[in-house]
């Protein structure tokens, strides 16, 4: 077993892909319980009030688009409904990613092959 390592989203998911590509019972316990999945391999809690994630497997004649969130939803998020400059907001995103990057990082159970 080789331990995996995310240092960004892109990274974690691509890991995760691989992965269930790869795990046919791992494929079916992500598309079955998403969040539960995702944050044992990281090695962190389930919370039922938390962050969800959701997992969507594209077919021959269906693919998905992911909107990301929205700059208003966004500024509601780091700065409780108040007005913010843009140049505060990507401060606020990069700490944000930050984070989540370090979160990741020191996870307990990082994410094996």
């Amino acid at each position: 077993m080789t331990s995996l390592k995310a240092t960004n989203r892109q990274e974690l998911e691509a890991k995760i892909i691989n992965k269930a590509r790869n795990d046919h019972a791992f494929k079916q316990k992500l598309l079955e319980f998403p969040t539960e999945t995702i944050l044992q391999e990281l090695g962190l809690e389930y919370e039922p009030n938390g962050f969800r994630f959701e997992v969507l497997e594209e077919t021959s004649d269906r693919l998905y688009l992911v909107l990301p969130l929205s700059h208003d939803k966004i500024a509601t998020l780091v700065n409780d409904g108040e007005a913010i400059s843009d140049q505060e907001l990507e401060k606020q995103v990069v700490r944000s990613q930050s984070r989540v990057i370090q979160k990741c990082s020191e996870a307990r159970g990082h994410i094996t092959e």
